[in-house]
């Protein structure tokens, strides 16, 4: 209806699929990934206080594109929502932003050789 919200959260492992798939497929430089999780579901109804929420799983499987000169990884993925007897659909494409110097968050380099005394 006019003017209600639906939204979903996830909470999710995403996992590198390796070299195999590399193999199988050969684009150099694309990066593919998979996961699951949990999904937390919601529609809220205006103008009314009446909000629908539910949690169920996910299943997501994509591909990203390391770009060696700009902190940005382009991506495409597709998304399984299960919740109660409806499965739902998406399919993303976007980008995400990397911090750290394009290790991610949290990801240094560590201690190097030289502050180690070796």
């Amino acid at each position: 209806m006019e003017g209600d919200t639906d939204w979903q959260i996830n909470l999710d492992a995403a996992f590198s699929l390796g070299l195999g798939l590399r193999r199988i497929i050969q684009i150099r430089g694309v990066e593919f990934y998979g996961g699951g999780g949990l999904a937390f579901i919601g529609r809220d109804i205006a103008p009314s206080s009446e909000d629908e929420k539910r949690i169920g799983t996910n299943l997501f499987a994509g591909i990203d594109v390391p770009l060696r000169r700009f902190p940005i990884q382009p991506f495409v993925e597709v998304r399984w929502t299960f919740v109660d007897d409806e499965t739902l659909f998406h399919l993303a494409v976007g980008f995400n932003v990397l911090f750290g110097g394009g290790r991610g968050i949290g990801l240094g380099n560590g201690p190097r050789s030289k502050d180690r005394g070796e």
